[in-house]
Parts: structure tokens; sequence; C-alpha cells
């Protein structure tokens, strides 16, 4: 009897620490992804001011965009 309870209380224990382990990896992918979206999105914004402020495509860009605003909301 002894030995039951002792094999339930280390099954129980390796199924906490596995559960352990696949929410740490979760947080770990959710933070890698994050980090991965903000480096996506600023990289955009900086290319995009970067356009606008040489004058090249930041025009075109601009004037593309505003047509199709317009014809949406027409």
């Amino acid at each position: 009897m002894k030995k039951t309870k002792l094999k339930n209380k280390l099954a129980a224990t390796e199924i906490l620490f596995h559960s352990v382990l696949i929410e740490r990896s979760k947080q770990q992918v959710a933070v890698a992804v994050d980090t991965e979206l903000v480096n996506l999105y600023w990289n955009i914004g900086k290319t995009i001011k970067q356009n606008i402020l040489q004058n090249k495509k930041g025009r075109i860009w601009r004037t593309s965009h505003c047509k199709t605003f317009k014809t949406i909301d027409a």
C-alpha cells in the first residue's frame, strides 16, 4: 500500500513538473513572438519615415493610400 501511494505521488509530481515546463515554454514563445512583432513594426515605421524624409516613395505611398481611403469612404 505504501508503494502505491509513493508511486501516485511520484506520478503527480511528474505531471506537475511537465505542466510547469509546458507553461514556461509557452511564455517564452509568447515573448519571442512579441519581440519579433515589435521589431517588424519598428522597421516598417523606420522605412516609411526614411521614405517620407527623402521625399521619394513617401509621396507615392501617401497618394496611393489616400485614394484608397477616399474610395472606401465614398
